[in-house]
């Protein structure tokens, strides 16, 4: 018996430790999509009379359950590489409930005609965000980087401090977000600056803080988060700070470097919330059971439904071939006035409607045949960040990381990188000075 194992693990090279790995992991997506199905039955579905579930199609949801899972396993066990974090997040929050929200949407014949092509785009992300590139790109040393670091860290509170001034702070609730959004007007600067910083240079200053033991500089990294919130009114900025300690905390207690115990911590708020329910009972109508569905929906349920909106949407409409992003739109006309977003928003009287690549370079480009294109120009994405942050600590990684993964399920591949800054921020860290780390620092030398 002892032979017969080693043979096989000779055969396909992969430890037998390593394949009860990912057996386990499996067994969590599978949990995890079969408690979502759940979830859409009997709450969300009852809450919001514009997310369906159908009774009639439990076949079809069991297969999902089983077959989107063997997509996601190339993303890993081991935490090796950066863009794990973003396509951890994009796992739990778009590619695994996607098809489970879109079942009820379109016929059976027509969803599994759809299905492959998210199939794929998962599997393509997942594999590439383990990969990087190895360079002989030189490192800064600490006395050539902190002057560096300082002069963007003052870029950005200046032009905080500057945007703040000269325009009015709305520290409004959640509920009123959308009626002060419509009525700001504010420089096109102004918005990259809290973009950049909400989304990519925020957290990023906080690991340079908590990596120098500069932490008397955390309290005016919080306040340019309460900042942003205030100028831009983006619910973003206000819970950001949140998940950074959340991810922060989890990866120095908790997850470390182990890929299964990071999607427990992304799942965790999901499975906590609905085991509370289950066992209390709690009733319907409270605020309690009203803001658990909400921040759940929020988080679990919208990037899905996206999908759902931009596929009625393109199914009559003509596709953008990439024109919604500035650069292609110099060569390629844009068909319409106005963005995407704001498009769904007048089509479906469902809110400002941002939405991953999935659905902005794949579904409204050139429809669900170009997913799986865009989730390669995704991975690629992945890949230099990867090769950008080679050799960083794991813990640091984890903080300048938590608020990419979240962005990246919002919005587009340009988007991420320009709007908000992930493209500036891996470009940034390629020169910072390196620690020793579980991350292969191969390629990678000081000047």
């Amino acid at each position: 018996m002892k032979a017969h194992t080693s043979l096989l693990s000779e055969w396909y090279h992969i430890p037998l430790v390593e394949v009860g790995r990912l057996f386990c992991l499996y067994s969590l997506f599978v949990v995890y999509a079969h408690c979502y199905e759940l979830f859409l039955a009997y709450q969300i579905s009852t809450t919001f009379s514009y997310v369906r579930f159908d009774f009639l199609r439990l076949d079809d949801y069991r297969a999902v359950e089983i077959l989107m899972p063997l997509a996601a396993l190339p993303v890993g066990t081991r935490i090796r590489a950066a863009s794990q974090y973003v396509a951890g997040a994009m796992i739990v929050f778009v590619f695994i409930p996607i098809p489970l929200v879109f079942i009820p949407a379109v016929s059976s014949p027509q969803f599994w005609s759809v299905f492959p092509y998210l199939w794929i785009a998962a599997f393509v992300v997942a594999a590439l965000s383990t990969r990087s590139i190895a360079h002989n790109i030189r490192t800064l040393r600490e006395e050539k980087f902190r002057p560096l670091l300082i002069v963007v860290a003052s870029i950005f509170f200046v032009g905080l401090a500057y945007t703040a001034l000269t325009n009015n702070l709305s520290f409004v609730d959640f509920s009123q977000i959308h009626d002060i959004r419509n009525n700001l007007q504010f420089g096109g600067g102004q918005g990259y600056i809290i973009y950049g910083f909400t989304a990519a240079f925020g957290g990023m200053f906080a690991a340079f803080a908590i990596r120098y033991k500069k932490l008397y500089i955390l309290p005016v990294i919080l306040t340019g988060f309460a900042v942003s919130y205030g100028v831009l009114v983006i619910k973003t900025a206000a819970l950001t700070p949140l998940w950074i300690v959340y991810v922060a905390v989890a990866q120095r207690y908790f997850f470390r470097t182990s890929m299964i115990k990071y999607f427990v911590t992304l799942m965790m708020p999901f499975f906590l919330g609905s085991i509370f329910f289950i066992v209390s009972n709690a009733d319907r109508e409270s605020l309690l059971y009203a803001g658990f569905t909400i921040a759940n929906y929020r988080l679990y349920t919208i990037p899905a439904e996206a999908f759902n909106v931009y596929y009625a949407f393109f199914e009559t409409h003509p596709w953008t071939y990439w024109s919604h992003i500035n650069i292609v739109s110099y060569f390629v006309s844009y068909p319409y006035e106005q963005p995407l977003s704001v498009l769904m928003e007048d089509a479906f009287q469902m809110g400002n409607y941002n939405a991953s690549f999935v659905e902005t370079d794949g579904l409204a480009a050139a429809g669900v045949q170009a997913i799986p294109f865009a989730a390669l120009a995704f991975g690629m994405a992945l890949v230099a960040v990867n090769s950008c942050l080679r050799g960083l600590s794991p813990f640091f990684v984890a903080i300048v990381m938590a608020s990419p993964a979240i962005v990246f399920i919002d919005v587009g591949i340009g988007t991420g990188l320009l709007t908000n800054g992930v493209g500036m921020l891996a470009l940034f860290l390629l020169f910072a000075p390196r620690e020793s780390s579980d991350y292969s620092p191969a390629g990678v030398r000081r000047s």
